[in-house]
């Protein structure tokens, strides 16, 4: 229910991985209740899937951690028709994530901005990245 309810934002990361720090979770345990969720939804809830993965993208930093990923990538990869495309697929929709996030961020702060909105580098943007939407939505 968070991932179709809660909208990604750097709060919402923010959220969550304070919620998995009170809980003493490790990565790998965090991970594996992501996984989990996703398998329960299956193939039909895949949106929400992608946004489970892009929120464990986001807080999970260790190398186990973003491996431990892999199973919600496999199960999104798992519905296209086209193989080859699977993985540039899913590496496309998650910096669509990032991208849509991070102008929101900017639309909610308004137009008076005179520097780059924060949150950018929690989303996992790339400066570049940020400026360039900064520009078309701020000014």
């Amino acid at each position: 229910a968070y991932a179709k309810k809660k909208t990604v934002s750097p709060l919402a990361i923010s959220s969550l991985s304070f919620v998995l720090t009170q809980f003493q979770m490790s990565e790998e345990a965090a991970a594996a209740l992501l996984v989990s969720l996703c398998r329960q939804m299956g193939t039909d809830k895949i949106a929400s899937a992608g946004k489970l993965l892009f929120l464990g993208s986001c807080i999970l930093k260790s190398p186990e951690g973003q491996a431990a990923l892999t199973p919600i990538k496999d199960l999104i990869k798992s519905t296209y028709r086209e193989v080859s495309v699977a993985e540039a697929m899913v590496e496309t929709s998650q910096q669509a994530i990032a991208e849509a996030s991070y102008r929101s961020v900017v639309l909610a702060a308004g137009k008076q901005q005179k520097s780059l909105t924060p949150g950018w580098d929690v989303l996992g943007l790339e400066r570049y990245v940020a400026q360039r939407i900064y520009d078309e939505e701020a000014k």
